[in-house]
């Protein structure tokens, strides 16, 4: 049965009555206070005050105990009527220590009533957030009597604080764990869904505060004991020592937790081709600013128009859609820095950039920074999951939507949508409708949203807030880029003002508002070799007005040097077909392979002249060596009848699966794992290629079966070679080291060879993350992947011995 005489004071029948007590302790009430103390007490309430709002501020500072004591009354009214009645007896103990708490500090802060007001506001206002919330309330309670229960009993001490002035930190110290108490439960019951993380598994609602705990045991152990002066200057330091420990052990823990996290989400992070965006940015600085202005989308970041409508920029192919998004990143994150900003960039024919999976794991990825909420949310999901990493749908969906709910000021943004396969966009777009349909709950989560226009994007995001961009809204922006690009032709030209002027003007013309166009038609000018060659390009019936035809001079001036085309087409084939973005390194351990007398020479076939030299501007090299088209439409235009099929798909892919296949039968493959001839063979750079051979040689293999007949020659050869590869890794499923000792592989039958690669290719994924630590995926690693890591730590080793800036571990890894 609930107490119902919560404002008994006393703690110990034998005490006096706080509001009786004689004694030194409280005879020098009518004192002046003592500034040194009261200065010491107003240092910890300010700096308590910075981790509130205003609001709770502003509540707590006119809070008295009567205020308590009747909040705790209507609480227990309430819960009776709802027959719901809890133990409120639980925090007399609390409640009576704070009463008689502030009797002895009043004595030193009764000019500064706030003092005291601090200590009764976060009480009430907790208790009355968590009443509706059993389980919430009843740990809150639970709290309350630990901490209770770590009071000393001032009464029987009071003499203690007049007579010795070193005991009068300890009143110091006490009130600051006091408040920092209510701060952690403040804040835990501020956050928009303190049920949820009250649900952790992981984390009970009384581990949050026993450093606190202990601190309070402590002084209380101190007053009992009337130390002397020496023994509380210890205590002192004991006090800071413990505090510098438990943070250092806090942030170990933390850490521990989010690389656990991070590796059972292991996602793709699109921060590094943002930053690149930002830095194409900063070279025209000029441009991307005037979609602020749109009133469009001033009514959807100012919430006028319906809260659950998101922001949709639609626009043709190359219209320059992935720089404007990219510029309200930005925009967002600078205007409003308490407000969180998750985002993705699709990428067509990337695995993955362009999947619902890999969509919402690397936005959960980014909830999950500095929130400690959403930290302790996904360590208890990742430890608790039945998945080596989330996958399904529903999974994900759940994450998602319970994290959005921990934010307070939620933007969440998606580049390309039209950039993925229809059954991935079908995922995406329902996700953002059950997203903005937490707008109907108080949340203040906003979506914002760049494609082209696809039926199915349209029809999805009807109502949304459109903004379908038109030629009149870039050609300022298109413009701007042009006369900066002018100027760089004018200087490595040397062209005059007028001629810079002139080019730009007709280069302006051109692009009717695509950005990529201009690009394109920059770009080509500026690959020419004389003026004339300048002249020429600029001629009327030469200069570009469609993107394909801009492709198409990049095409004829490859054409023109007839003994690199074979070579062009290898490296723009590898790119077409890709699973993911090449690295450098990765074409040119690719190029130095010969599959007809199984060589590897990157030192004698690697290329030396830049990539670009070599392919045109069809090719991006981006900042960190990462390598592919310059745009989605190049990879169509390549394998389209315009540039007189330069690229087959099928025969490319072929290639692909071929060489990826053939390299895991060289004889670099095969050794032993304590061989040290794998050493000699890092450094010459024989293993650049390892990483993509392994992940996606199957997946080539599935596509090239999907595209041909299954009794052709090229299907027959592959699978042969497929043989070669089971047999050379036989243990491709056990844990063996060696091949020698593993179980032989064979099949005749072509169903059950692809049946087994299927199942490589799945325990490959479930691996997922290569890493050394990645042991948990109820049956061992594949062997090819462990030796993958056994390369790694080689190469890691070796690039530790090379001091050289350009040698052979550098540009092969």
């Amino acid at each position: 049965m609930a107490n119902r005489n919560l404002a008994h004071r006393d703690r110990n029948p034998s005490s006096p009555n706080a509001a009786e007590m004689g004694g030194a302790g409280y005879q020098e009430a009518s004192s002046p206070p003592n500034n040194t103390m009261v200065s010491r007490f107003s240092r910890i309430l300010d700096s308590f005050k910075t981790h509130l709002s205003q609001e709770d501020v502003d509540r707590f500072k006119v809070a008295t105990f009567n205020d308590l004591k009747s909040a705790v009354r209507d609480i227990q009214t309430e819960q009776a009527g709802r027959k719901s009645l809890r133990n409120l007896n639980k925090i007399r103990p609390y409640l009576d220590g704070l009463e008689q708490y502030a009797a002895v500090i009043e004595v030193f802060v009764n000019s500064k009533p706030d003092i005291l007001a601090f200590i009764w506001g976060p009480i009430k206002f907790c208790l009355k957030i968590a009443s509706n919330f059993l389980e919430a309330f009843d740990a809150l309670l639970d709290a309350y009597k630990k901490i209770g229960d770590a009071l000393p009993i001032f009464s029987a001490i009071n003499d203690l604080f007049s007579s010795h002035s070193h005991v009068q930190q300890l009143l110091v110290n006490l009130y600051e764990d006091i408040l920092d108490f209510h701060g952690r439960a403040v804040r835990f019951f501020r956050q928009k869904a303190w049920k949820i993380t009250m649900k952790l598994a992981f984390r009970t609602f009384r581990s949050m505060f026993e450093d606190v705990l202990k601190n309070l045991e402590r002084s209380k152990d101190l007053l009992y004991r009337s130390a002397d002066i020496a023994s509380f200057r210890e205590a002192q330091d004991s006090r800071a020592l413990f505090k510098q420990q438990f943070d250092a052990q806090e942030e170990r823990e933390r850490r521990d937790r989010k690389s656990t996290v991070l590796e059972w989400l292991s996602h793709e992070s699109c921060e590094r081709f943002h930053e690149e965006l930002q830095e194409k940015r900063k070279g025209f600085p000029n441009t991307a600013r005037w979609i602020f202005q749109e009133t469009a989308y001033k009514e959807w970041l100012s919430g006028t128009r319906a809260r659950d409508q998101p922001f949709w920029i639609s626009g043709i192919p190359g219209a320059g859609k992935t720089v404007l998004f990219s510029s309200i990143v930005d925009e967002i994150r600078s205007n409003s820095p308490k407000a969180t900003v998750a985002f993705f960039y699709c990428k067509y024919n990337n695995v993955l950039r362009n999947s619902y999976q890999e969509i919402v794991k690397s936005l959960i990825a980014q909830l999950l920074y500095n929130d400690d909420d959403c930290l302790r949310y996904l360590y208890d999901k990742a430890v608790t999951s039945r998945e080596r990493h989330p996958s399904t749908r529903s999974v994900l969906e759940d994450l998602i939507v319970t994290l959005a709910q921990l934010h307070r000021n939620l933007f969440i943004g998606i580049d390309g949508v039209d950039e993925c396969e229809p059954s991935e966009r079908r995922c995406i777009l329902s996700l953002v409708h059950n997203l903005l349909k937490l707008s109907d709950t108080g949340l203040d989560l906003k979506v914002f949203l760049a494609s082209c226009t696809e039926k199915d994007i349209e029809e999805s995001l009807q109502p949304s807030t459109h903004l379908a961009l038109k030629p009149h809204h870039l050609d300022s922006d298109i413009r701007s880029y042009i006369d900066i690009r002018s100027i760089e032709l004018g200087e490595a030209f040397s062209f005059n003002e007028e001629r810079v002027h002139e080019v730009a003007c007709k280069v302006a013309g051109r692009p009717k508002g695509m950005f990529l166009l201009a690009r394109l038609i920059m770009d080509n000018l500026l690959e020419q070799e004389t003026w004339e060659d300048v002249n020429k390009e600029l001629g009327t019936g030469i200069l570009h007005r469609r993107i394909d035809e801009a492709y198409g001079r990049m095409l004829l001036r490859i054409r023109k040097h007839e003994n690199a085309i074979p070579r062009v087409k290898n490296i723009l084939g590898m790119m077409t077909v890709a699973k993911r973005p090449l690295w450098l390194h990765e074409i040119q351990g690719a190029l130095s392979i010969r599959l007809d007398d199984k060589s590897i020479d990157l030192e004698h076939r690697k290329i030396r002249k830049h990539l670009k030299a070599i392919c045109g501007s069809i090719v991006e090299v981006h900042e960190y060596d990462s390598v592919e088209l310059i745009h989605h439409t190049a990879k169509t235009f390549l394998e389209q009848t315009h540039s007189e099929q330069f690229i087959n798909a099928d025969i490319a892919n072929r290639n692909m699966a071929t060489l990826c296949m053939s390299y895991l039968t060289f004889d670099c493959i095969a050794l032993e794992f304590n061989n040290p001839e794998y050493l000699k063979r890092v450094k010459k750079g024989e293993y650049a290629f390892l990483e993509y051979s392994i992940c996606y040689s199957i997946q080539h293999m599935r596509f090239f079966r999907s595209a041909v007949n299954e009794v052709s020659e090229e299907i027959h050869f592959l699978m042969k070679l497929s043989h070669d590869v089971l047999d050379l890794h036989s243990k491709v499923l056990l844990s063996g080291d060696t091949p020698k000792n593993g179980r032989y592989i064979a099949t005749a039958d072509q169903e059950a060879t692809w049946k087994l690669l299927d199942h490589v290719q799945e325990s490959f994924e479930a691996a997922h993350t290569i890493d050394n630590d990645s042991d948990q995926l109820g049956f061992p690693k594949p062997k090819l992947y462990r030796l993958l890591l056994h390369i790694r730590g080689l190469v890691e080793a070796a690039r530790e011995e090379s001091t050289g800036l350009s040698t052979p571990i550098t540009e092969a890894y």
